[in-house]
Order: structure tokens, then C-alpha cells, then sequence
């Protein structure tokens, strides 16, 4: 099997060619891709082509925990491939020497499906697969990547959540004027972090965070109660995108301060917000005073991340 961003193989005496509409190498969910499949003859002798099968696949790559019977544990992959949406050409005849069969499919990228994603430990690719049975020979089979553009629909209710404060301790903090709750590639987050502080806080710094958190819940291997499953072995990761430091030194009672920021959205955001069973990713707006040895106060404010505009 060939994966290529040309779509083109050779095998079973057929050369493959899977072509795409305008701009379907780049889509968003909900898309209907027109596919074409050309397959040519490339031996002396006669092709019989029984069946061939168009689809279109979800490959979902994710790294978990593998658990060991002494208690420690490995860095473990797996990957689960998904046909989302397939087309069976039946009936076709077989190919003498130089002849040509081509044929024209749709299929469909579901509305709510994740986007293409490259996470730290979860990574989301499309492609597009035509499987053609010849008789008396090896299935053929020719891949072509695609890249699915997410509006993060499964994730809408992230951007209306109320913010969360943790560790107060003297400080009290509100988000204000902000730009978005959905961050899009290379358009910047902007706003304001009010912070009051009630009582003498010995601050170092003041940091404000755009922060992408991922969690697999468990591997492969895990039952329907994981909790009383050996192998509970979930994994969790956060990246800091972007951030914002300020300096500062002693909060005095009733002091007030206000921390404007703009922080950059990378281009391509590599991994929008997702929803799948035993996945997810969130974008997290996050206010931090930093404070020495103690816990630091926080808010974290929930937002979108998205690679395609909803409007």
C-alpha cells in the first residue's frame, strides 16, 4: 500500500491514480468530495478487476500509558484506522493491455468529525483509499492524504463555560474586553487580566497563558470500568502556546492591576479543540500570580480552537 500526496501506484499489474475536486485536498467537515479513480493496465496480459472500493478514512494515532505487573509503566502508541464513508464500483470489466477505467465517486466528510490534528499525544489524518480486487492477484491499493479543516462543533459549549478560579489566596482575577473565545490561525488573542488583590500577596510575576490540554482516558486494553482495570493507563499532556509575563513585586490590601495582553496564534494551529470517546483537547485561557513557594493563584477560562471560521 502507498500513501503519496500524488495518489499515484503501481501494483497488480494496474498503475493507480485517485484524483480530487478543486480544492479537496484541503476541506472542512461536511465537505463532499468528488474522487475519481483511473486505472490503467501496465502488463502484457489481460486485468480482471472483480470489485474496487473508494473510502474515505479517520486514521487516529494516540500515545498512553502501558502498565507493567511491577507497577511502572512505558510510553506506549496505537493507532485506529475508521471508514467514515465508502463507495463500491461493481460490475467492471477487465483491462486489456493499455486500456484505461475510470470512474467518478462522492463521499462525504461528516459535520461534527474532528479535523486533522497533530497533537503531542493525539494526531487525527484523513486520506482517501481506493481498494480495487483483481482476480488472481493481490488487492491493489493507492492512498492519498487530505487535510480536514475543524470548526470544533463538538466543542462549542468550551467558549461559554465560566471562568475558574484556584487557589485565590488573597487575589481575585477577572478576564475582560477579550477578543475571541475561538482562536483561529495567526489572529491574535487580545484582552485584559484584572487582578485585585485583599491582603499583602509577594508576587514575582504576573503570567497570562494560552494553553492546549490533551487527555487520552485509557488504552486499548482497558474494560468498561477502568478503575478496576490493571491497566488504567491514561495519559495527559499541556502545551503552552502563547504567553505573557509581567513582573511585579508586593500586592498591597486593595491594590488593583491590569494586565493587557495579545498573544499569537500560531499558523497552523496544529491541534484544534476535540471531542472524541476517551479523547479530548482543550484551549484554556489562563491568568497566573506568581508566587513563591506556595501554590499560585489562577483562572482558567475555557475557549475554542479551530482551524475552520463557523460563519
Amino acid at each position: 500500500m502507498v500513501v503519496s500526496p500524488s495518489g499515484i501506484s503501481a501494483a497488480s499489474g494496474l498503475q493507480l491514480r485517485l484524483g480530487l475536486g478543486a480544492s479537496h485536498d484541503i476541506v472542512s467537515e461536511g465537505t463532499v468530495l468528488a474522487v475519481s479513480l483511473r486505472a490503467a493496465e501496465t502488463d502484457d496480459v489481460v486485468v480482471i478487476i472483480d470489485t474496487a472500493t473508494i473510502e474515505l478514512v479517520r486514521t487516529l494515532t494516540y500515545s498512553f500509558r502501558r502498565s507493567n505487573a511491577y507497577g511502572s509503566s512505558t510510553t506506549a502508541i496505537e493507532q485506529v484506522a475508521t471508514v467514515v464513508d465508502s463507495s463500491r464500483l461493481d460490475g467492471l470489466a477487465g483491462l486489456a493491455p493499455g486500456e484505461v477505467l475510470e470512474n467518478e465517486v462522492k463521499l462525504t466528510v461528516p459535520a461534527e468529525d474532528p479535523g486533522t490534528t497533530a497533537g503531542r499525544i493525539i494526531q487525527v489524518q484523513w486520506s482517501v483509499r481506493a481498494r480495487i480486487h483483481v482476480v488472481g492477484r493481490p488487492e491493489a491499493v493507492v492512498e492519498r492524504a487530505i487535510t480536514v479543516r475543524s470548526r470544533a462543533l463538538r466543542c462549542a459549549a468550551d467558549a461559554t463555560t465560566k471562568p475558574e478560579e484556584a487557589a485565590r489566596r488573597g487575589v481575585a482575577m477577572s478576564f475582560d474586553e477579550l477578543s475571541t473565545r475561538t482562536v483561529l490561525p495567526g489572529i491574535p488573542l487580545t484582552g485584559i487580566l484584572h487582578i485585585a488583590a485583599t491582603r499583602p500577596v509577594p508576587a514575582r510575576m504576573v503570567r497570562v497563558e494560552l494553553v492546549v490540554r490533551e487527555t487520552v482516558d485509557h488504552g486499548p486494553g482497558a474494560r468498561e470500568d477502568p478503575l478496576r482495570n490493571p491497566a488504567d493507563d491514561g495519559a495527559k499532556s499541556q502545551t503552552v502556546i502563547a504567553r505573557t509575563v509581567v513582573a511585579c513585586r508586593m500586592f498591597s490590601p486593595g491594590q488593583l492591576l491590569d494586565v493587557p495582553f495579545s498573544l499569537e496564534v500560531p499558523t497552523p494551529l496544529a491541534a484544534p479543540s476535540l471531542q472524541l470517546p476517551g479523547f479530548r483537547i482543550r484551549w484554556e485561557l489562563r491568568g497566573v500570580v506568581d508566587l513563591p513557594l506556595r501554590l499560585d493563584p489562577r483562572i482558567t477560562l475555557g475557549l475554542v480552537g479551530a482551524t475552520a471560521a463557523s460563519w
